[in-house]
């Protein structure tokens, strides 16, 4: 994911078209993935170890972290969440967070709307999330959006989708793409402890 790269560089706009793969197909049909990079690196920022992003929204709100909508505390970890909707996009062939901008709600913002389905499916919102971002208007917010769910609009938690609905969905990926997933960003994975986990082998 950070292939060339020095570890203090954001990259702020992981998303799938942004994932470029040389790969080489072998004869007897498998795909020999010889080297992944990111495009774009003009969106990434430099910043110094601890230090994080605040005051914009960067990259494209469907494939921004919890924190990202908020524009608040982006860090590395914001960049591994992004990478998570990314791996549910490649092996699930499905845009967890994409949406038609036509059909929403009047009056809905496109932030809403993500962070709605974020808490869906991998929430309630922590108090980690809360003091992370640490601004009325936003802790709010996502208090209202975990709040709105109920027995007529139930949760649909990640945990939960089967490999019947979702082919290629077994449990060892959930359980990888739950380590980038969490919406706290100081429990998420670290880039190192994602490369060493055993999904890739």
């Amino acid at each position: 994911m950070y292939e060339g790269t020095v570890q203090s560089l954001i990259y702020t706009d992981v998303k799938s078209d942004n994932v470029v793969v040389e790969y080489r197909l072998q004869p007897n049909g498998e795909v020999d993935i010889s080297r992944v990079n990111l495009a774009d690196p003009e969106s990434a920022a430099k910043v110094r170890n601890g230090e994080h992003i605040t005051g914009i929204q960067v990259g494209n709100v469907m494939w921004r972290s919890p924190e990202a909508q908020a524009g608040i505390g982006i860090t590395k970890a914001s960049d591994v969440f992004s990478f998570g909707i990314v791996c549910i996009h490649a092996v699930l062939r499905l845009h967890i967070f994409g949406f038609d901008r036509e059909k929403l709600v009047e009056g809905v913002e496109p932030e809403v709307e993500v962070l709605e389905r974020m808490i869906s499916y991998f929430g309630p919102v922590p108090l980690g999330l809360l003091e992370h971002i640490d601004n009325d208007q936003w802790c709010l917010a996502l208090m209202t959006l975990n709040r709105s769910f109920s027995k007529d609009k139930p949760r649909r938690p990640f945990a939960l989708w089967v490999e019947e609905d979702f082919p290629n969905l077994d449990s060892n990926l959930k359980r990888f793409v739950g380590r980038m997933m969490n919406l706290d960003p100081a429990k998420r994975a670290t880039v190192d402890e994602l490369l060493e986990d055993p999904w890739w082998d």
